[in-house]
């Protein structure tokens, strides 16, 4: 099996965690308000949850994976490139994961019970929360914590923010969010938020940390994406490790990328490295006429040093992006903060 088939089949099996916040809290929060007498008031202008907490990506550079391989008869940078799509909706995903929740629980009043339990739709199982303001975790000082547990009191779900600016930790436990979630189960997701802070307008870094069977070539384990936005134009690098990819002898291999979007476009460069290694960009995953590729929402479009015509410098000079070390991404430990 290639790479490009053993991405394509693990980001398909992620995009599953996308069913969670749809039918765990669209449905199951209502059941919640039940366990708390307040007056419904419109919170939508005084909430201190927060009304986002992910980044939204271009779709030239973020897409959701088909079932098709995308192979076409032009060459192999017609199936790099929109493999490369669909692996970074996986880490869009996460974000969107955690802004689907606090978006439930504003919509549904929670902020003004702080202490509320609800009914897993898919295992059943009570998941109590509990909202504490001016907590320090990890060493710094959050205006506001939520916390989710399961019945037998293993964390499900924490995020700790401020308001202004906006700045947040998202930790999440799939498994521990839904108990019927099993080939998950020990995995971490972190989503790290910021807005008007650092260089950028918005920022989001992306992790996970997941289990995969000692047999599966194609499974991902570790995931590191940093996505940041100023103006109309979109950064974003990572890299996401297959421990088990037989590499030509070699067990093990990433998938290491840089790009550039704005809306209907995208620039993206690709790597290939073992997990090992100390640098990703030694191991270039298509030739240097094939580098980088140009991309629209409809996909492929050139590759190579000369863009085209209507792709301007704002998205098309990489040089200032680097993925992560492929052995930091190896080394991924996430946990959640609870001192």
């Amino acid at each position: 099996m290639d790479v490009l088939t053993s991405l394509l089949k693990s980001i398909i099996s992620l995009m599953k965690i996308k069913k969670i916040p749809a039918l765990f809290l669209s449905t199951l929060l209502f059941s919640g308000l039940a366990l708390f007498s307040c007056e419904p008031k419109d919170t939508s202008e005084d909430s201190f949850i927060p009304t986002r907490f992910a980044l939204d990506v271009p779709e030239s550079i973020s897409q959701v994976p088909s079932t098709s391989t995308q192979r076409v008869a032009e060459g192999y940078e017609y199936q790099v490139y929109p493999n490369l799509r669909s692996m970074v909706k996986t880490g869009e995903h996460a974000g969107e994961y955690v802004e689907g929740i606090i978006q439930e629980v504003r919509s549904n009043h929670l902020d003004l019970a702080l202490e509320f339990a609800v009914i897993g739709e898919a295992d059943g199982r009570t998941k109590h929360g509990l909202i504490t303001k001016e907590v320090t975790r990890g060493g710094k000082t959050y205006e506001y914590e939520l916390m989710m547990t399961d019945d037998d009191g293993a964390p499900a779900l924490q995020i700790l923010w401020n308001e202004k600016p906006l700045e947040g930790i998202a930790i999440f436990s799939p498994y521990d969010m839904d108990r019927t979630d099993v080939d998950k189960q020990g995995g971490l997701y972190r989503v790290d938020y910021k807005e008007g802070t650092d260089a950028f307008d918005k920022s989001m870094l992306v992790q996970f940390s997941l289990p995969v069977e000692g047999t599966d070539s194609t499974g991902f384990d570790n995931l590191k994406m940093f996505f940041a936005q100023n103006g109309d134009v979109v950064q974003l690098y990572g890299n996401v490790n297959i421990p088990n990819f037989d590499n030509n002898g070699k067990v093990g291999i990433q998938t290491a990328y840089v790009a550039k979007a704005v809306n209907g476009k995208a620039v993206a460069e690709v790597w290939y490295p073992s997990p090992e290694d100390a640098d990703a960009t030694t191991s270039p995953a298509l030739s240097a006429d094939l580098t980088p590729g140009y991309l629209n929402n409809s996909g492929v479009v050139g590759a190579g040093p000369d863009a085209p015509s209507d792709f301007g410098t704002n998205i098309t000079d990489l040089s200032s992006l680097s993925p992560y070390a492929p052995k930091d991404v190896q080394a991924i430990s996430l946990g959640f903060i609870l001192e």
